[in-house]
Parts: C-alpha cells; structure tokens; sequence
C-alpha cells in the first residue's frame, strides 16, 4: 500500500511541470512549441515584477535580443522549440503572441 502511495506521488509531481508550463502560455503558442522545430516564433513574455532586466539578460547569453514594451513585458523572437523551456522560467508569468 505504501509502495502505490509513492509511485502515484511521484508520478503527480513529475507531470505537474508539463502541464504547468501549458497554463502559461496561450493555445496557438503550445501548438508551435509541441510543433518543436527551429522556425522563428514572435511572442509577448509577461514576467515577475522587478525580473525584466536579469531575464532579457539571460535571453541575449543566448543570441535571444528582446526588446521591453512595458517595464514587465518583453517581445521576442525565438525557436519554437524554445517555447516550453521559457514558460518553465519562474520569472516568467504568460506567454502571448504580439
């Protein structure tokens, strides 16, 4: 009985991420993610407050320019394949297309 209540524990916690990073990010932009695949996709990133500047840091280490629209709202371009592993950043709150 102990052994299921593990296994079933841990199966929950290694698939809340999945579906987690999905609630972040709006429906045509996890279709284009799922898609995987180097082609270029536009979209409007919502961050923590006070985060923007150490974020659109991290993206430009990466040959990701941003450019700021609001104090916390940054438009990029990026691969696709890119998508899901910038909505797992805890700094970032939605991901839209512009």
């Amino acid at each position: 009985m102990i052994v299921a209540c593990v296994i079933v524990g841990t199966a929950f916690v290694s698939t809340a991420p999945q579906r987690h990073w999905r609630e972040k990010v709006d429906p045509a932009l996890v279709t284009a993610a799922k898609q995987g695949g180097s082609a270029p996709v536009k979209a409007l990133i919502r961050l923590r407050p006070g985060s923007t500047s150490e974020f659109v840091s991290h993206l430009s280490q990466h040959g990701i320019p941003a450019a700021t629209v609001t104090v916390d709202i940054v438009s990029v371009q990026l691969p696709a394949s890119m998508l899901r592993e910038i909505a797992l950043d805890r700094d970032v709150v939605h991901l839209s297309l512009p």
